[in-house]
């Protein structure tokens, strides 16, 4: 069994994850009015920069990914070592070449495009090198299919949070209705959707050999139009 205590790497296929741990539902799962979002000028600065450039439905989605992560980990994965600052500036970050002013703009993919902007903040605002590293990393590999192999616990983060907050597509044990209902009450979706359909199929539409290619079909846009996570909040 793979590492027991200070988790750093884990499956990047969840379900293979899940089973690995024997995992269940969480007794006791965390408010998310209780989670904290760290604040230094790292944080400050992925804060300003998403505002900035992102829509308010995909800023809000960014956020929830943070918010996500940590209901992830404090509910199942408690022995993921992932610095909170960090995995905020990921999440803010993950989807900034989604914006107009990127997307319509550059001939890179768009997770690609993100690493760097994310890997050139961190270091551009007092981050270290290594942090901008795996920033960036986390950053390119949140999206992709099949699920193969192994990732950092922060990849995972994005990654599984994504898998929920864009596809629905984790079991239901992973989360609980009043957790959902909260996310959605405090950064709302506002079509996000619809919007997040949209960005993929223009990513696809401009970048004829991006990496989006590999993985977006019928199939997986209809996942991501008909989240049934939120069905109720889209």
């Amino acid at each position: 069994m793979l590492h027991e205590i200070d988790v750093s790497f884990v499956e990047r296929d969840l379900n293979a994850l899940l089973q690995r741990i024997g995992h269940q539902r969480a007794n006791n799962p965390v408010d998310i009015a209780s989670i904290v979002v760290p604040s230094s000028k790292l944080t400050d600065a992925a804060s300003k920069y998403a505002k900035d450039l992102l829509d308010d439905a995909i800023f809000n989605h960014s956020v929830r990914i943070y918010y996500i992560s940590q209901m992830l980990r404090q509910d199942h994965f408690p022995r993921w070592k992932v610095e909170d600052e960090t995995l905020y500036v990921a999440a803010l970050m993950h989807d900034i070449a989604l914006s107009d002013t990127v997307q319509l703009n550059s001939q890179v993919s768009f997770e690609f495009q993100g690493g760097l902007i994310g890997r050139e903040l961190v270091l551009n605002n007092g981050g270290t090198e290594q942090v901008a590293n795996q920033v960036f990393e986390a950053i390119c590999k949140h999206e992709g299919m099949p699920h193969k192999g192994h990732q950092s616990v922060l990849d995972a983060c994005l990654e599984f949070s994504t898998t929920l907050d864009v596809l629905g597509q984790v079991p239901d044990t992973l989360w609980a209705q009043k957790q959902i209902d909260d996310l959605a009450m405090k950064l709302p979706r506002i079509g996000f959707s619809k919007r997040f359909a949209e960005c993929m199929e223009r990513e696809v539409k401009l970048k004829p050999t991006c990496f989006a290619t590999t993985y977006i079909t019928p199939t997986v846009l209809g996942w991501i139009r008909n989240n049934k996570i939120y069905e109720k909040y889209d």
